[in-house]
C-alpha cells in the first residue's frame, strides 16, 4: 500500500487555502466562469504571488526567480502572468483574449455603473418566477450592458 501526502497550502498571512476559509473555487466552467477563475488568481495577495506561481503553474523556476525581485507595477504584471498561466492550464489559452478585453474594459470604465439607471421589472415578468407575497423581498432590475 502506498500513500501520498502534501503539506497544507497556506497564504502568506498563515490562513489555509480552502473552503472553510472562503478560498475554494470551482474548477468547472459551468459553476465559475473562466473570467472569474482568472480574477481569483489576479487578485492574489502580493506576498503570495511567487509561491502560487511555483505551486499552480508550469512556469520555469528560473523565470519565477526573476519575478521574485519585481515590485509595484511589475508585481501587478506577475499577477497577470499567474492568472494567465493558471487559467490556461484549466480552461485553455483561447479564453485569454476575451478575459483581457473584459478586464481592461472594466478597469477603464470602473465608474461607468454610476451613470446607468436601473429599470424595475414586475416579478411576474421574470421567467418562471412566482411569488405568493404581495411585495417581493427584493426588486429585480435589468441592467443595460455594453458590448
Amino acid at each position: 500500500m502506498f500513500g501520498l501526502t502534501a503539506p497544507l497550502i497556506q497564504t502568506s498571512d498563515g490562513r489555509k487555502m480552502g473552503k472553510t476559509e472562503g478560498g475554494a473555487i470551482w474548477l468547472n466552467a459551468d459553476k465559475l466562469s473562466p473570467y472569474d477563475y482568472w480574477q481569483f488568481w489576479r487578485n492574489t495577495n502580493d506576498d503570495d504571488v511567487i509561491q502560487f506561481m511555483k505551486l499552480f503553474t508550469e512556469l520555469d523556476l528560473d523565470r519565477i526567480g526573476e519575478m521574485e525581485k519585481w515590485a509595484g507595477s511589475e508585481l501587478n504584471a506577475a499577477k497577470i502572468i499567474l492568472a494567465d498561466e493558471a487559467t490556461t492550464l484549466l480552461h485553455g489559452g483561447d479564453c485569454l483574449e476575451d478575459i483581457h478585453r473584459t478586464a481592461q474594459s472594466m478597469f477603464e470604465n470602473k465608474n461607468a455603473g454610476e451613470a446607468i439607471q436601473a429599470t424595475p421589472v414586475r416579478m411576474e415578468l421574470i421567467v418562471g418566477a412566482k411569488s405568493h407575497r404581495r411585495r417581493p423581498l427584493f426588486t429585480p432590475c435589468v441592467w443595460p450592458t455594453r458590448v
